[in-house]
């Protein structure tokens, strides 16, 4: 998918929510970002990261087999200073 057909938005969010039957107030920004398949290859990847107008903190790689998504690690972290995790199956990540 070519860079130019990828768009971010932004969305504030905030709103009151029950967990365990206290009330809170979640403060979020959403970020969804339209047009990007998952089937991206590296070259797609990079040039979306290098069309962005704020590029990520951090990407999250969880599609592909574990070698693959190594070596797309490694490549965007050398090439953008960026951190890139992949977890395994099942793995829970703190966002």
């Amino acid at each position: 998918m070519p860079a130019a057909e990828i768009n971010a938005v932004a969305i504030s969010h905030a709103h009151l929510d029950h967990c365990g039957g206290e009330e809170i107030s979640v403060q979020a920004e959403i970020d969804e970002v339209e047009y990007f398949s998952v089937h991206a290859d590296k070259d797609d990847v990079r040039a979306w990261l290098h069309s962005a107008v704020i590029p990520p903190k951090k990407i999250i790689l969880v599609h592909g087999e574990d070698d693959a998504r190594g070596a797309l690690k490694a490549v965007l972290e050398g090439e953008f200073s960026i951190q890139v995790q992949t977890p395994g199956y099942e793995e829970t990540l703190p966002l």
